[in-house]
């Protein structure tokens, strides 16, 4: 079969031909139709999210039953399925309590292989992976039963897909995990396809108020479509400040739906005493979560709660989504933003890093935003003023970047670095910014002078 591979961090994808075998005991093989392209599979393209190579990635698909194995009982050959990360075994210490999504299984997210060890995937007597439990960048997946649930034929494979796991996480992030009540409200931060679904997720819930948190408008737009009451550009505002000023207290439940420590910290400063922070987005392994003094956290009684994949046991969440759609309570076309050929996968990647809601280069403009701020506090009144042109030239550089207008932004982006180094030329924290700058991997060294003490000749250049 034709299959993308991940050979190496940060490398195109390779399509070529891969041998995958034929189901075992209580496995299916199923004909992919359509699969998304999701945030946990970039991370694990640029290396975020160690995975072993070579790797076939996606986890996000829908498709048609093509064989089964000895002992299938619940699928036929021909039968409509979306495929799940979390196939739950039914039995282990945790399926048997009720928490199907941290089955023992759900190990393959991590180790791209079976419970065994095997991956039914070769290349040249060589193993192949299957990235995140599933490896449906390609035309056949082998799956355990539990993992392909059967749907509707009368329901599209390319909307389906998208149930698979940004809505059973979204949704399930707030039905499931949170169980957030009727009349409470709701912050979202990040509006990827999870974080939009979060949002609908709320809806259906019956919040009040739902303040929707990205810096792309049309992302905004979307989220007031869906559901949202209120949105914020956190390029323009205090979310944690808007929060409290349109609760009055601080909201009941906050979702962090991006994958980033640093907003995790701000939706537990933006909840109520007493309310819930839940971490639906994916970090990589560098993200950390600061909670401050222990004394406070607990004694406010703010709670944290983890989440994968929405808490989800698919065979129930999966069609009940599946239902609300086509009732229309849950929209999945909302989620999509376009189809590419399996020949065009790296392309498709090109495509989310230019929409993703905090890309490396939106998150360069976050890094100088905070760190900026923060050595603020140390300058004096005339550095200040420099340090909010700053803010504003680097607000204004991420703005343009991901509307396309490439030349300006980098020269927005060239004149916030340039003043963020006259700002911090001599302050003992520079280095370190720069450091992260580097490991953003959105900016390179022109080789003009880079000398601390410099008061900021030297020019960084944001890169495509």
């Amino acid at each position: 079969m034709r299959a993308a591979v991940l050979e190496k961090p940060n490398e195109p994808l390779v399509v070529a031909e891969v041998d995958v075998e034929d189901p075992r005991a209580g496995e299916v093989a199923v004909r992919v139709h359509a699969c998304g392209v999701c945030h946990s599979d970039l991370s694990a393209v640029n290396g975020t999210f160690p995975m072993p190579l070579p790797v076939v990635l996606g986890h996000e698909a829908a498709g048609v039953v093509e064989a089964v194995g000895p002992g299938v009982t619940r699928l036929a050959v021909g039968d409509h399925v979306v495929l799940t990360p979390s196939p739950s075994c039914g039995h282990c210490y945790w399926c048997v309590r009720g928490e199907h999504a941290i089955c023992a299984d759900l190990i393959g997210l991590f180790t791209a292989t079976f419970p065994d060890g095997s991956t039914r995937l070769s290349r040249g007597g060589e193993t192949v992976y299957r990235g995140l439990n599933v490896g449906a960048f390609a035309e056949i997946v082998i799956t355990q039963e539990a993992g392909a649930i059967k749907i509707d034929e009368d329901i599209p494979l390319d909307i389906a897909c998208v149930v698979g796991c940004a809505v059973q996480t979204g949704v399930g992030a707030v039905l499931n995990t949170a169980k957030v009540e009727e009349g409470a409200t709701v912050l979202v931060m990040g509006l990827g396809g999870v974080g939009l679904s979060v949002v609908q997720g709320a809806r259906l819930a019956a919040a009040a108020r739902v303040i929707a948190v990205d810096p792309l408008a049309e992302r905004r737009e979307t989220a007031l479509r869906l559901g949202a009451t209120d949105v914020l550009d956190p390029t323009e505002s205090d979310v944690v400040a808007a929060a409290l000023d349109l609760t009055g207290v601080g909201v009941d439940y906050a979702f962090e739906a991006a994958g980033k420590g640093a907003l995790a910290t701000a939706c537990v400063n933006a909840t109520r005493s007493g309310g819930t922070t839940v971490l639906v987005g994916a970090p990589g392994l560098d993200e950390n979560l600061e909670l401050g003094p222990a004394v406070i956290f607990g004694s406010s009684e703010k709670k944290l709660l983890g989440c994968i994949l929405g808490s989800s046991h698919a065979p129930r969440d999966l069609p009940r989504y599946l239902d609300l759609w086509r009732t229309g309570r849950l929209d999945l076309e909302a989620l999509i933003t376009g189809t590419r050929p399996l020949d065009q996968i790296n392309d498709a990647f090109a495509d989310l890093n230019r929409a993703i809601e905090l890309d490396p280069r939106s998150a360069t403009a976050f890094a100088f935003r905070a760190y900026v701020y923060k050595q603020s506090q140390q300058l004096d009144v005339g550095q200040k003023d420099l340090d909010t042109a700053t803010k504003l030239d680097a607000n204004r550089a991420e703005v343009l970047w991901v509307t396309g207008e490439i030349e300006e932004a980098r020269a927005h982006a060239d004149t916030a670095i340039v003043a963020l180094r006259k700002s911090l030329a001599l302050k003992p924290g520079w280095k370190l910014a720069e450091d992260a700058l580097k490991r953003l991997g959105a900016v390179q060294d022109t080789g003009e002078d880079r000398a601390i003490a410099g008061a900021g000749t030297g020019s960084w250049k944001v890169v495509a």
